[in-house]
């Protein structure tokens, strides 16, 4: 199915505090101030808070709650998987990983 409009605007949010706290933990890697570091403590927890909300928020709008994968596709497509089973690997890459 598709997104609502709201679980959209809270993927936007979630992906713009998203790129806000990789851009502050930068920022701290070139400055190691105390503004810097705190900064990035704070968006990086502010994005992770907003990561789980919009999980549990999809979760709930698909009730994908017994899904094992779920994903977001363009155009704001919510997909999943029932296949609890092992990941789906090309053949060459399970031959490379299986020695």
């Amino acid at each position: 199915g598709v997104m609502s409009d709201d679980l959209k605007r809270l993927y936007t949010l979630m992906m713009i505090f998203t790129k806000e706290a990789e851009q502050a933990k930068l920022d701290y890697r070139f400055s190691h101030s105390f503004e810097d570091e705190h900064k990035a403590m704070e968006y990086r927890a502010k994005s992770e808070a907003l990561r789980h909300i919009f999980w549990t928020c999809l979760n709930e709008e698909f009730d994908l709650w017994n899904k094992d994968n779920s994903g977001v596709r363009k155009g704001w497509q919510v997909c999943w998987s029932d296949d609890s089973d092992e990941p789906h690997l090309p053949d060459f890459i399970r031959r490379l990983l299986e020695g």
